[in-house]
């Protein structure tokens, strides 16, 4: 039997292996671990806590995720605080649990544009049901990234109830300093889900499923189709050898693109997109600059990840990004005003600070909303008459301080995971070639037969 025959022999057992995996792989994983992701969780699932920028930290949201509820449109819903819940008359509840009554019951609503925290954010805790009457733990020494202070507000906990008719139910806590216990705020009324039963055999055994396909099978079923394709096109075994090598070898330097890339992004997220010495701003009449929100393609990116960003108007020191902080825009006398495409923009007073910022003051400057494209100019002036060092009015993108702190954070955790793999290829890679070598030296060394 010829090498050739050989070859095409290994091709369709190659073919063969590579097509089961990807079958399996598309059947599990070809709707995208994504998906399959999103239709295993349940209909109805915190997500974190939100931010309109209506009263501040002390007037957050809880926000969930609502999908295939009948009446509901799939997406991010809020809950807000009912006002003055804290002072609130209290009575005892049927199940012995003190609540709160209040004049009309909290209601969900659609969050379309409301800011947002992460979904481990300490604001709102995920309170299971049979231990609402727990203590409740206050673990924590500062909030993280908004400002806030511990004590300045009271957490929120909410206990999501499915029934056993999929009628789904929110329970909203409020947490009592005194007792150091949660009062029941209210019960808000959701909606049945419509889901498929099936999504718990999705979320506990197909996901981790498809991740050891995507991890491990199909590589090594491309892998072999690839020695098959070698030996049936007549490559000797050596040749073979050193092309899937070096194909190991090369996700090494990919890594390192991939990763220098994403740091280029976040770098470009944190850029201020213009900025203006504080002291030019204390002529007569103030200055007036401009800029155009990016439409280019890294722009692009980080907006496809992250979503479209609103935009601060802050003053801020221009020291290493050790020592950074922003200056309260009231307290420096700085008026702004801000046109879009030739029409004016409405202001909005923020304490909200640019990432990596330090903030020792309340109301650091000004949020405006600014689509890809739009020409903004900016007019500004400053009353005080003494300006701290090193400081500008700075416009940045504002991308949420959680969100940012979630992508860096998961940035270097996957650049630690990719990396530790591909040495692993590479050194899969050098033994691959090394064997190449021995085979070669193997074959140049074995005696010829005489003729």
């Amino acid at each position: 039997m010829n090498s050739r025959s050989i070859g095409w022999r290994h091709l369709g057992g190659g073919a063969a292996l590579l097509l089961v995996c990807l079958t399996i792989s598309f059947a599990s994983h070809g709707c995208s671990s994504a998906a399959l992701r999103s239709w295993g969780t349940d209909e109805v699932v915190l997500y974190g806590a939100g931010n309109a920028n209506v009263g501040g930290h002390r007037d957050f949201s809880v926000l969930f995720l609502v999908k295939n509820v009948v009446g509901l449109e799939n997406g991010k819903y809020e809950v807000r605080q009912p006002p003055l819940w804290e002072t609130a008359p209290r009575r005892r509840g049927r199940d012995g649990i003190d609540e709160v009554e209040l004049r009309s019951p909290p209601i969900i609503e659609r969050a379309r544009h409301d800011g947002e925290w992460g979904w481990w954010d300490i604001k709102v805790v995920d309170v299971p049901l049979g231990k609402a009457q727990n203590p409740v733990s206050s673990f924590f020494k500062r909030t993280t990234g908004d400002g806030s202070v511990p004590g300045e507000f009271r957490r929120i906990g909410v206990s999501v109830i499915r029934g056993s008719s999929r009628d789904y139910r929110l329970m909203l806590w409020g947490e009592d300093p005194a007792t150091d216990h949660w009062l029941r705020i209210g019960v808000v009324p959701v909606g049945r889900g419509s889901q498929s039963a099936a999504r718990a055999f999705v979320k506990f055994v197909v996901l981790p499923f498809a991740f050891a396909i995507d991890v491990g099978l199909v590589p090594l079923a491309f892998a072999v189709l690839l020695l098959a394709v070698f030996l049936a096109v007549g490559r000797s075994v050596p040749v073979t050898l050193t092309a899937v090598g070096a194909l190991f070898l090369a996700c090494y330097p990919f890594v390192l693109i991939s990763h220098a890339r994403e740091q280029a992004d976040i770098a470009r997220a944190l850029s201020p997109l213009a900025s203006m010495p504080l002291d030019a701003l204390q002529t007569p009449g103030g200055r007036e600059f401009e800029l155009t929100i990016p439409t280019d393609r890294q722009w692009q990116r980080i907006v496809h990840r992250m979503g479209p960003p609103s935009f601060l108007v802050v003053p801020a020191n221009t020291a290493d990004i050790d020592n950074r902080r922003t200056y309260a825009a009231r307290e420096l006398g700085v008026s702004v005003s801000v046109t879009r495409s030739g029409s004016a923009v409405t202001l909005t007073p923020t304490s909200d600070t640019p990432y990596a910022y330090s903030a020792d003051t309340k109301n650091n400057g000004f949020k405006f909303a600014a689509e890809a494209g739009d020409r903004v100019v900016i007019s500004a002036q400053m009353e005080a008459s003494t300006v701290p060092p090193k400081t500008a009015l700075i416009v940045v993108p504002n991308w949420g301080g959680l969100n940012m702190w979630d992508w860096m954070d998961g940035a270097a955790i996957s650049h630690g995971i990719e990396e530790l793999l591909s040495l692993v290829a590479v050194a899969l890679g050098l033994l691959l070639i090394g064997s190449a070598v021995l085979v070669t030296r193997r074959g140049s060394l074995r005696p010829r037969r005489a003729g």
